[in-house]
């Protein structure tokens, strides 16, 4: 009876290892599904707070708000500015106290978004950012966060889509692609210093490169 007893505890504790590896395993695999829930709610929620700023900003802007002037003629009923007009700085707005170019429109994405004139890492939550250059000087950069409604569908564009920037002053520009590129993050001076009009740019899905769509203006036709 002793022996039968000890056996099945020998055969108890030889299992027991077993067990906890199993429940051990059992327990982590349920916690990493809850941490890729959680990643996937917050992701969501991300894209969904930008999309709404950008939109607001959009908005503001398509009806005329400006509040670097204030007192003056609304924006909504001042005559578009010319070409000429802005040659020597570009004409920006403000909204929330924050510089505006005008906005991009993508055709091919169904997309138009606000472009702030100056280099703010905040600001990427909200809107793409002037990296370097600017609309007048050409060379123009903007950077923008890989959002669902910001510069992540720019993976999607061909060489030869449209892209059009409507000014703070009324005027609008067409830009043709070019091309695409895969630009690592130490690539400062290759991403500034490139011989095109354009440069959009956002991080790769892993957020180790920086995937680069690269522009020039389109001839009169």
């Amino acid at each position: 009876m002793q022996t039968k007893t000890k056996t099945k505890m020998q055969e108890h504790n030889t299992h027991r290892p077993r067990r906890i590896a199993a429940a051990a395993m059992m327990i982590s695999g349920i916690a990493l599904l809850i941490l890729a829930i959680l990643f996937v709610y917050h992701n969501q929620r991300e894209n969904a707070a930008a999309d709404a700023a950008a939109s607001a900003v959009l908005e503001m802007m398509q009806s005329g708000v400006d509040d670097s002037n204030a007192g003056d003629t609304p924006a909504a009923i001042r005559p578009p500015a010319s070409p000429i007009d802005e040659i020597k700085k570009p004409a920006t707005t403000k909204i929330d106290g924050v510089r505006y170019y005008g906005y991009l429109i993508i055709p091919a994405l169904d997309l138009e978004l606000p472009i702030a004139a100056d280099w703010d890492f905040d600001q990427l939550q909200t809107s793409p950012c002037t990296y370097s250059g600017d609309p007048l000087e050409g060379n123009w950069v903007i950077a923008g966060h890989n959002y669902q409604r910001h510069f992540s569908p720019l993976k999607t564009l061909r060489g030869g889509e449209e892209l059009y920037y409507k000014s703070a002053g009324g005027s609008v520009v067409k830009y043709l692609v070019e091309k695409t590129e895969i630009l690592e993050p130490t690539q400062v001076e290759e991403m500034k210093s490139a011989d095109y009009d354009l440069s959009l740019f956002t991080c790769t899905y892993g957020g180790t490169s920086r995937f680069t769509v690269r522009c020039d203006l389109a001839e009169d036709e």
